[in-house]
């Protein structure tokens, strides 16, 4: 038995579409449950629609946000293993949950299995999966802690296309409650630091950018946030590393997080909020690392507006000119 967990909230638009890909999948044994948090939408209309039972539409009786929605999900889950993909997501092929049972029944010791994902932007997929997705042409095993120094970088994995073991999921507690920007990385790398994963090389699902995603608000509104969640959630994994006795790889979690700063600082440039990348430049200066790189960014954010217009089209032309010479 296998638990799809569908967190929903404000996504009635997009439900179907997701649960229909589930239903759709030649491996039977599954259930769904659309975690319905307090949406202000048709939610519950839609999903009565379906007319299976394998489909429970369980409503909140208040808002718990995304990972307090996915952990009573994994409480509620009767399956062996549990699917979290929220409703804006989907499956785009019919035998993702056959060829996930098949690879996953075979190694015991592994903690989850995941594909490639394919971007969905205006209803329409991309030419070709998103590229930190995509581990080669062939399926695989990663042996542990493989993929937790994959998480070095950020989440290694596409949420929608990884399939877990329960038992693990609630070995590392669920989501963590504390990091709602990053639960998938602290995840993903946490279970990759003790366990083996496995990788299907066909994408499997769909992630969906639009507008509306907590993230991409994040991100232009809330960069202090962002740089909070970043850091907690490197110390999180480097004392998780630390506790299994990965001693290299807790050192490594701790050496990643000026260089984080660094990317938040430029992620912050980029978006035009100069104060939060000047902060973050001057934080990687602090732990004494990225040393250029902080440097760099401290002279654009000093030339002010001015120096952010001069920057774009200089980008826009770099890029322009390596494509020319590829």
């Amino acid at each position: 038995m296998v638990s799809f967990i569908v967190p929903c909230y404000n996504y009635a638009h997009f439900l179907g579409e997701c649960v229909s890909s589930i239903l759709r999948q030649s491996y039977p044994q599954f259930e769904v449950l659309v975690l319905d948090d307090q949406s202000p939408d048709n939610t519950p209309e839609v999903a009565a629609t379906f007319g299976d039972p394998r489909v429970v539409h369980i409503r909140n009786e208040r808002n718990l946000g995304l990972s307090g929605n996915v952990n009573k999900g994994l409480g509620l889950a009767r399956g062996k293993y549990v699917w979290p993909i929220s409703a804006d997501d989907k499956l785009r092929d019919n035998c993702a949950l056959e060829r996930y049972i098949r690879f996953i029944d075979k190694h015991p010791d592994v903690g989850f299995v995941f594909s490639p994902v394919v971007p969905l932007r205006d209803g329409k997929e991309d030419a070709a999966p998103l590229a930190y997705t995509n581990y080669g042409p062939a399926d695989k095993l990663l042996k542990a802690p493989e993929m937790g120094y994959k998480a070095l970088n950020g989440c290694p994995v596409c949420g929608p296309a990884a399939m877990i073991r329960k038992s693990f999921f609630l070995e590392i507690g669920g989501y963590r409650p504390e990091l709602p920007r990053n639960a998938d990385w602290y995840l993903f790398g946490a279970l990759g630091i003790a366990h083996d994963v496995g990788y299907v090389a066909e994408p499997m699902a769909n992630f969906r950018f639009h507008g509306f995603s907590l993230d991409h608000q994040w991100k232009k509104q809330s960069p202090e946030f962002c740089r909070e969640q970043d850091i907690a959630t490197l110390q999180l994994l480097s004392r998780r590393a630390e506790a299994l006795g990965r001693w290299t790889l807790a050192w490594a979690y701790q050496a990643q997080i000026p260089r984080a700063l660094v990317r938040l600082g430029r992620q912050a440039y980029n978006n035009g909020l100069l104060g939060s990348a000047r902060e973050n430049f001057r934080l990687a200066l602090n732990y004494g690392a990225q040393r250029r790189r902080a440097y760099s960014g401290l002279f654009w954010v000093s030339l002010g507006k001015p120096g952010y217009f001069l920057k774009s089209p200089l980008r826009t032309m770099r890029r322009l000119f390596a494509k020319r010479t590829e």
